[in-house]
């Protein structure tokens, strides 16, 4: 019998902004454990939350009776440890956090802001009898606050959400001038053609549902037909990405142990789709390449699941890639999505004019529409060189616009 442990502890500090003021610090220390042991090709599993008086091997053990079958040896004889670097300091940023707060309040007493500013610190751990032991840490700062226009209806009217390993309180300021000074200026539809500027979930969301093992194994995939071949533009290339720079509480192992030593993993290339992600017993019931993306809740086997993924970045800046044509920054746009054929739709509630260097006002609400073929195919301008949005790459593609009457 092996056995193994999977831990993440979660460490969070949660500054709640009510009435563009901190109103309440929250602090919470968690750790989750699943307990595993392997014997005679089958896994038996024992989550504990915190600590128990009960002894979590002996309930594993118990619960091999389930029958539940995983007929792969556990990782071996691999030690590793990583930290990501980090300088954040929640004694330190709090001070500072109420301070920009109170220059906000002066700058622009219009707006209102509320929601959350989080400093979460996450250990992943796994560890067992056969020599293994894989550690990670990492700790982010992660700004999600929401902006109310005094004299407006909506719960909500515009947003400032941004990642980040260092607190920077000229970044946070210059980011909330930005935005309220951009919603603030209304300007009309531009008669001349306009792109979409966006951070890349709102679209690539189809992708990730798409190059599911699991799915395209039981060949119902929208993207089956069409592995092997050059369907998505030259420049586009969606992979699996360990980079820390780019990922953030993402551990360089999944949930299987399994480390990809090249930190990355090609899904597209080139236009070209080529493999679908896996787990160990996707990659192995559909004979596919292995691409160590298993997820596991605490008290869980492990299972298909992935979220580090990243495309190639264009050479290119936004306003590079704008090539003297205007964009659509999107903002919020709720209540759309993709259907199982590939087409996308949905509504924008916010959309900012942008010539690529700078963010030029507020646009009348609209819709955007395309096709998950096009998008990243003739359309797919390029994922930014520059961090044009609050500190990330911008997806720029050409869509259908349609304006309100």
């Amino acid at each position: 019998m092996i056995k193994e442990t999977y831990e993440v502890t979660t460490q969070e500090t949660s500054f709640s902004v009510v009435q563009s003021r901190i109103d309440s610090i929250r602090k919470k220390n968690i750790t989750r454990t699943g307990y595993r042991v392997y014997q005679d090709g089958l896994i038996g599993v024992h989550g504990q939350l915190g600590q128990s008086a009960d002894d979590p091997w002996q309930k594993a053990v118990e619960n091999l009776s389930s029958q539940v079958a995983y007929p792969f040896a556990p990782v071996r004889g691999i030690e590793r440890e990583q930290t990501v670097a980090s300088d954040l300091d929640d004694q330190a940023i709090l001070p500072e956090l109420e301070a920009v707060l109170a220059e906000a309040r002066k700058r622009h007493p219009e707006f209102i802001i509320s929601n959350k500013v989080n400093i979460t610190e996450t250990t992943t751990a796994l560890q067992n009898d056969q020599q293994t032991k894989l550690v990670h840490r990492d700790k982010t700062l992660m700004v999600g606050l929401i902006l109310k226009h005094k004299d407006s209806v909506s719960i909500m009217d515009t947003f400032l959400g941004y990642r980040a390993r260092h607190w920077d309180a000229g970044f946070f300021l210059d980011e909330f001038e930005q935005m309220t000074a951009a919603y603030n200026t209304q300007v009309p539809f531009p008669q001349d053609e306009l792109l979409v500027v966006t951070e890349p979930d709102l679209l690539a969301g189809k992708l990730v549902t798409e190059l599911n093992g699991e799915k395209v194994g039981y060949k119902s995939s929208l993207l089956n037909k069409d592995f092997g071949k050059k369907v998505f533009h030259d420049d586009f290339t969606f992979y699996l990405d360990w980079d820390e720079k780019e990922q953030y509480l993402v551990p360089f192992f999944d949930a299987e142990g399994t480390i990809i030593p090249e930190g990355r993993v090609d899904l597209i290339r080139g236009g070209v789709i080529e493999k679908a992600y896996t787990d160990r017993r996707t990659a192995d019931k559909f004979q596919m390449p292995l691409t160590g993306s298993a997820t596991c809740p605490y008290d869980g086997v492990p299972t298909l699941g992935a979220r580090n993924f990243n495309m190639v970045r264009s050479k290119k800046t936004v306003h590079e890639l704008l090539d003297g044509r205007l964009g659509v920054v999107i903002v919020m746009a709720s209540g759309g999505d993709y259907t199982e054929d590939g087409n996308f739709a949905a509504p924008v509630q916010l959309g900012l004019l942008t010539d690529g260097t700078r963010l030029l006002g507020r646009l009348p609400e609209f819709d955007v529409s395309g096709r998950l073929y096009d998008i990243f195919g003739k359309d797919y301008l390029g994922y930014s060189q520059d961090r044009f949005l609050a500190g990330e790459h911008a997806l720029v593609v050409k869509m259908k616009i349609s304006r309100k009457s």
